[in-house]
């Protein structure tokens, strides 16, 4: 399973590695260049936080649908609002939320349930 997980947070991204070192993930913190890596890969799963400098998770999620470079997407939140689940839910860009202060072993959840 290819995974691909962006967060503006070096250590967010580095305890998800950490974590989930038997899983094959990518971990990078800068939207655009994790969008310019979708378009050249495949991903079974990207995992993406909702708030980043120059690009949001839905706007990565939005762009990365188009080149349909993945499967599943699980959004990491602080920030989890009605209308945000809303347009997600609408445009079928994510099959799970996980709030943040991130939970890994809640990830862990989201992660086998996709």
């Amino acid at each position: 399973m290819n995974i691909l997980a962006i967060d503006d947070e070096p250590l967010i991204l580095e305890c998800i590695k950490d974590y989930f070192d038997d899983y094959q993930i990518i971990t990078i913190n800068d939207p655009q260049k994790a969008l310019t890596l979708t378009q050249k890969k495949y991903f079974d799963i990207i995992i993406a936080d909702y708030r980043m400098p120059s690009m949001n998770g839905l706007e990565l999620l939005m762009a990365a649908k188009k080149n349909s470079s993945y499967g599943y997407a699980i959004m990491l939140t602080a920030y989890a609002d009605k209308t945000l689940l809303e347009q997600l839910i609408n445009f079928n860009l994510i099959s799970q939320i996980v709030e943040k202060p991130l939970d890994l072993e809640k990830l862990e959840v989201a992660l086998k349930e996709v």
